[in-house]
């Protein structure tokens, strides 16, 4: 999750940590570490599907497309990474969205 990009309101992932008393993660930079990696998922991450529920996985069929069409040979651990990275984000993109279902359940409360 990229905590310090503003989402579609303005506020980012650590502005709504804060509101709601909880900790936002320092991003330390790798010192020669596999930053391709992150690359590689932001790429991916273009190509996923998103329905009522959120961002869906990115599925190995996409993964064997991207790999073939960019001519990057994933190792098995590269592969893990990605996927594990795929999950993460999932996990925090439910949790935003839990966070603005409740608030714009406010929204329509104080709106009465």
């Amino acid at each position: 999750m990229k905590y310090h990009t503003p989402g579609f309101d303005g506020k980012t992932r650590a502005d709504i940590n804060r509101e709601f008393g909880q900790p936002v993660p320092t991003v330390r930079k790798p010192a020669n570490g596999p930053e391709h990696i992150l690359d590689w998922f932001w790429r991916l991450n273009e190509t996923r599907t998103h329905d009522e529920g959120g961002p869906q996985a990115i599925t190995y069929t996409e993964i064997s497309a991207w790999t073939g069409l960019s001519g990057i040979r994933l190792k098995p651990h590269q592969l893990d990474a990605l996927k594990a990275l795929d999950l993460a984000y999932r996990e925090e993109m439910a949790e935003a969205m839990k966070y603005h279902r409740k608030r714009e359940e406010r929204e329509r409360k104080k709106g009465k």
